[in-house]
C-alpha cells in the first residue's frame, strides 16, 4: 500500500488502476509586455478629449440654435395673435352699420328710399376706341387675308 493519504485506504492495485502521481505540465513563464510608448498614448488621449470637446461643442451649438427656433416661433404665434386681434378690430369699424352711422352722423347723409331711385337707359353705341384701331401686324395680316381672298376666287 501507498503511504499517502489519499490512498492509504484504498488499495487501487486490485482494481486494475495503478498508483501513479499526477504529472506536473511546466507551462513556461509569460513573456513581460512591450512597453508603452508613451508619445502615442498621450496622442491618444488627446484625439479622444479633441472628439469630446467637439461633440459637446456641437451639442452646445445645437441647443442655442434650438433655443433661437423656439423664441422666434413664440414671437411668430405673438404676431398672428396679434393679426387676429387687429383684422378683428378692423372689420368692426369696417362694418356697414358703422360705416351708415358714420355717414348720418358725421356727413349728414341720409338713405335713399325706393322712389328716389331713377333709372336711365341709353342707347347702344359702337364706339371706336383706340384698343380697337389695327397695329401694323394686324393691317399686314388683314392685307394678306384680302389678297389670298381675291386670289381664290
Amino acid at each position: 500500500m501507498l503511504s499517502s493519504l489519499a490512498y492509504r485506504e484504498y488499495d487501487l492495485e486490485t482494481f486494475g488502476q495503478s498508483a501513479r502521481k499526477p504529472e506536473i505540465e511546466r507551462i513556461p513563464k509569460a513573456k513581460a509586455l512591450p512597453k508603452v510608448n508613451t508619445v502615442k498614448v498621450i496622442a491618444v488621449v488627446m484625439v479622444a478629449i479633441l472628439a469630446c470637446s467637439a461633440y459637446l461643442y456641437g451639442r452646445m451649438k445645437l441647443n442655442e440654435v434650438n433655443t433661437a427656433y423656439t423664441q422666434v416661433m413664440t414671437q411668430i404665434d405673438i404676431l398672428n395673435s396679434e393679426k387676429v386681434r387687429l383684422d378683428m378690430a378692423l372689420n368692426e369699424k369696417m362694418s356697414l352699420k358703422n360705416i351708415e352711422e358714420y355717414a348720418q352722423d358725421n356727413l349728414g347723409l341720409k338713405k335713399l328710399n325706393v322712389g328716389q331711385v331713377h333709372y336711365i337707359s341709353l342707347e347702344d353705341e359702337v364706339a371706336e376706341t383706340a384698343d380697337s384701331q389695327l397695329g401694323f401686324f394686324e393691317k399686314m395680316s388683314e392685307f394678306a387675308k384680302d389678297v389670298w381672298n381675291k386670289l381664290a376666287i
